[in-house]
């Protein structure tokens, strides 16, 4: 019986070719945007709610089950080699964006607080700063949450803030650690973090990656040392916790929209849901990374997307009702799909630019499977309309495609 990855591979080779043969070229090349046209005005009022909901949902758990295949060592060193670059580029571009050009511990911690503005962490509050140090703490998690909803479990999730979060700091302040002390995910009362200065860089070079030496201790035995130590000299967990009213940034907030500010939200969390999908896929091997979230986010996903597809009233079987719960689930996350063909039996679509290739791309890795995630993710949603349908994308830029395109049937 071949696995879901030759599967998707092979009805991609059968529809690319199929295509090529009655259609080569994309006709109607404005296409529908999006669909716009379908959207509610409900749907558009909660559009970033869902999205940011979604990213969260597909970064966290794509990252929970590669870590538990490779373990978290040898995660947190591919975030150094692919992913620390081009987040700390888009770092940088913030710092120069919000005014954040000082190295003063409090620039620091408004840096990491503007980056996640928008991302949904709403249960948590700075609790003390001066100018050797910044303590905060929440008592709810989106990340822990989606883990939940997904049924998934990943020790230790703290190691991936850690990681991420170090990198985001370097580009006001290199030498720091950003230590988790205590993660919910491990059962812990709150999340606890600890911002502090440290003798060692936390990225040694121009492209902000470490070049590890021999015996050099790696960034996994760095984190787990920093969190060891915070814990012996900030003492026990708290058993109870006051947490303030201050959470988000004042003037970020005055200055912006609620919209704007989930825009951004959803925007951050879905780099980090591609760089998750590229990083896997890398790590693992496309053909094992596909057959293992198939096993493992399939169950998650599918639940996700009949609620999505109750929640906008599709109750009918129709080809375009399906394209619908597609185009719904990618409201409000970077997507530029435009629909060429849009009829009971095919619908047809393509896209000039795509996040996940650019991802790939950003990463400097090969991404040539890419699509079949995205065949895939796509196909659940399309498959709680109707099993008999699906979605392939027969040409993908990660592939070196000029575009990306579609067929639903």
């Amino acid at each position: 019986m071949a696995t879901i990855y030759e599967e998707l591979k092979a009805r991609k080779a059968e529809k690319r070719a199929y295509l090529e043969e009655v259609d080569p070229n994309v006709r109607q090349k404005r296409g529908f945007n999006n669909m716009s046209f379908i959207y509610s005005d409900a749907w558009k009022n909660r559009k970033y709610e869902y999205a940011i909901h979604t990213a969260t949902r597909v970064a966290m758990s794509t990252i929970a089950s590669t870590v538990n295949q490779i373990g978290w060592e040898a995660y947190c060193a591919g975030m150094e080699k692919f992913q620390f670059p081009s987040v700390h580029r888009r770092a940088l571009a913030m710092k120069e964006k919000y005014g954040l050009l000082d190295d003063t511990m409090m620039d620091v911690k408004m840096h990491t607080l503007t980056w996640s503005t928008g991302c949904g962490f709403t249960g948590g509050a700075v609790q003390y700063y001066d100018e050797d140090r910044v303590e905060g703490m929440a008592y709810w998690c989106p990340q822990v949450a989606a883990l939940e909803e997904m049924g998934l479990e990943c020790g230790n999730l703290g190691i991936w803030c850690d990681s991420f979060d170090g990198c985001i700091m370097t580009a006001c302040k290199p030498n720091l650690s950003y230590t988790h002390v205590y993660c919910l995910a491990d059962g812990d009362k709150v999340c606890r973090h600890i911002v502090e200065e440290v003798k060692e860089p936390f990225m040694k070079n121009e492209q902000y990656t470490r070049a590890r030496k021999p015996g050099e201790k790696s960034l996994y035995e760095t984190i787990m040392e920093n969190k060891t130590e915070k814990k012996t000299r900030f003492g026990p967990e708290p058993d109870c916790y006051d947490l303030p009213n201050w959470r988000t940034l004042p003037w970020l907030t005055e200055e912006y929209t609620n919209e704007q500010i989930e825009a951004r939200g959803c925007e951050t969390k879905w780099h980090i849901a591609t760089d998750a999908i590229v990083l896997g896929g890398t790590l693992l091997g496309w053909e094992k990374f596909i057959n293992l979230v198939a096993k493992e986010h399939t169950p998650g996903y599918t639940r996700a997307a009949n609620q999505r597809r109750l929640d906008i009233n599709i109750l009918t079987r129709d080809l375009r009702q399906a394209a619908n719960v597609v185009f719904f689930g990618m409201a409000g996350l970077p997507y530029e799909h435009r629909l060429t063909k849009y009829t009971p039996k095919q619908i047809l679509g393509y896209a000039e630019s795509c996040p996940l290739a650019h991802a790939a791309q950003e990463m400097g890795v090969d991404a040539s499977d890419l699509s079949l995630w995205c065949d895939f993710y796509r196909n659940i949603e399309v498959h709680t309309v109707d099993p008999n349908y699906n979605i392939t994308h027969t040409h993908c830029i990660a592939a070196g495609d000029p575009y990306c395109r579609f067929i639903i049937e």
